[in-house]
């Protein structure tokens, strides 16, 4: 019997997916920073915020908190 020359397909898309993840992994950041960047410290984002236009010339207290609130979650 004669064995076939070529790699079964499955193979070759084996190989493709494992050099994916290497690539990723390899140039990932390490999961234990990206943790740590969810719950780090955040005081800059906090003295950035609380200097922001909206947040200083707000005209009530609870309209100041919204726009500190909105420039936090989008710092």
């Amino acid at each position: 019997m004669k064995k076939d020359e070529n790699p079964p397909i499955w193979f070759v898309i084996w190989v493709i997916v494992v050099c994916a993840f290497g690539f990723i992994w390899i140039n990932s950041m390490d999961p234990i920073d990206k943790v740590k960047g969810v719950f780090g410290n955040r005081s800059d984002a906090k003295e950035y915020c609380s200097n922001r236009h909206s947040v200083l010339n707000a005209k009530t207290n609870y309209a100041a908190k919204k726009a500190y609130k909105a420039c936090i979650s989008n710092y």
